[in-house]
């Protein structure tokens, strides 16, 4: 959510916000991206400071800064517990990912 946050309140001319959460193997990564101009480098919240805080008390890591193709990403990953195999024969089959890890 504070992600989202900061692009109403910091991407100026944002058409587009990105939300991906990819699981793979023993870890989960979700990234938030945007299309967006920084408006204004505030640095006086405690909004992302305190998700990286959180993030890492559960054992993960964060990572924020320009996107590749412009905008900003704010990017996290936390350990997972592994995903039992579904029994032969029964419902589901497994979980397929449209995207890779």
């Amino acid at each position: 959510m504070e992600a989202l946050t900061n692009v109403r309140k910091h991407a100026q001319g944002c058409t587009e916000v990105r939300v991906r959460a990819v699981r793979c193997g023993d870890g989960v990564t979700v990234r938030v991206s945007d299309d967006g101009r920084q408006l204004h480098r505030s640095g006086g919240g405690f909004g992302l400071r305190g998700l990286a805080e959180r993030v890492n008390l559960v054992g993960g890591g964060m990572r924020t800064g320009p996107a590749a193709d412009g905008g900003w990403s704010v990017e996290a990953t936390f350990p997972a517990a592994p995903v039992p195999a579904p029994p032969a024969g029964g419902p589901g089959g497994g979980t397929h990912w449209p995207f890779g890890c």
